[in-house]
């Protein structure tokens, strides 16, 4: 059986080993920081950008191999070109053509209002044009770039902050603006195989310190039965048949709306991580199961108490840290951990503008302790660099 991987560096190595220890043939391709270990079990590679789904398409059929599934542990613009694959070559997470949005916020947002996933309101900037008279029955907005990912440039406003900016200039044209609204946001898990809901687990979503940006994420089942309600409707709506999903919604008493979703890789590689720990099951497995078309069976969260914390760098200067140093401190703090570093290793910027600058994450079962207190008792020993 063949299987492409859709991206080849350090955070798609485990997933291309798992591939190579079932004995499938493995594809893959991948620009920029790629990993010699994986490329060395494919078969088949070639340096081609994971956003370029065309040219990918082409190379996979000058291949003229008989592909039977593809998957990835990749984000961003790498999920359209997973997508598009899966459908150009029939795959069994082939998905309808409607989902395929990409990251444009806007036609996100459109799509989920019309299968009634969510009823927030949404509004695009234009730059020749006043703010629509509706904004101003507001009070608060979520204000983000139309297109962007890891939380990046996702700010909170007030009506007055907001005319302020749009009236300074200080917004691109094209920026989404949304009615901000309260509640619970979960990180859900799901996982789809004919129809039915195989995975469904709900993680909460805290924000790290007066930013948007991932701080704990944590296994709640208060709104359980709200969400494999809400989630079993929009399979139905939707049409899936075999998917794993990532999606970000909110709870509220009005009922729950989805924030954003991606079709066909579940949240990346530390995310599926803390599922696996939650689960008492490697998803990496459960995952390849799922694209090759074999039986997966239904799993319920197990180890309840679960967080995983994120640590940032907030000296806002480049780091580098003792490890052991930090295992120590961790030890003391919450007991029992583990700790998974970030491959793109950020401490060499010196920032924490993205979720794609936390140094490390920390799974843990230590709830009494919070995120912004972990965060607080690590940055002391970090060890700034001289630039």
């Amino acid at each position: 059986m063949i299987v492409v991987s859709v991206g080849a560096g350090a955070m798609q190595y485990p997933f291309i080993q798992a591939l190579h220890k079932r004995g499938y043939q493995i594809v893959a391709f991948g620009k920029g920081r790629n990993s010699d270990e994986a490329i060395a079990l494919c078969s088949h590679f070639a340096p081609i950008d994971t956003s370029d789904s065309d040219s990918a398409i082409a190379w996979l059929r000058s291949l003229n191999l008989p592909i039977s599934a593809a998957g990835s542990f990749a984000g961003g613009p790498a999920i359209g070109t997973l997508q598009a694959i899966c459908n150009e070559f029939n795959l069994p997470t082939q998905v309808p053509e409607y989902l395929r949005v990409g990251m444009d916020k806007l036609r996100q947002q459109e799509l989920y209002e019309r299968f009634q996933l969510s009823a927030i309101e949404t509004w695009q900037l234009d730059a020749d044009e006043p703010l629509p008279s509706e904004i101003h029955e507001l009070t608060d907005f979520i204000v983000k770039p139309s297109i962007g990912r890891g939380s990046a440039g996702v700010l909170k406003m007030s009506l007055a902050e907001l005319e302020q900016a749009v009236n300074a200039q200080t917004l691109p044209a094209g920026t989404i603006i949304q009615e901000f609204k309260s509640g619970v946001e979960y990180r859900v898990l799901l996982m789809v195989q004919q129809g039915e809901i195989k995975i469904l687990a709900p993680i909460y979503r805290n924000s790290y310190e007066n930013t948007f940006l991932l701080g704990r994420l944590q296994y709640h089942s208060g709104h359980l039965d709200r969400l494999h309600h809400y989630l079993s409707e929009m399979i139905q709506r939707l049409k899936i048949v075999d998917a794993v999903i990532k999606a970000d919604l909110m709870v509220s008493p009005d009922g729950i709306d989805m924030i954003e979703m991606d079709i066909g890789v579940g949240g990346g590689y530390y995310f599926k991580a803390f599922i696996s720990e939650l689960l008492q099951q490697d998803l990496i497995e459960t995952y390849i199961d799922l694209i090759v078309g074999a039986p997966v069976k239904a799993i319920k969260p197990v180890h309840e108490q679960l967080c995983m914390d994120y640590i940032y760098n907030w000296h806002g200067i480049p780091i580098t840290y003792d490890i052991t140093a930090i295992e120590s401190e961790l030890n003391t703090l919450i007991g029992p951990h583990r700790i998974l570093i970030n491959q793109l290793r950020p401490e060499r910027t010196g920032q924490h503008s993205s979720n794609a600058d936390f140094l490390f994450t920390v799974i843990h079962s230590n709830a009494e302790i919070t995120n912004t207190q972990i965060n607080q008792h690590l940055n002391p020993l970090f060890i700034p660099v001289a630039t």
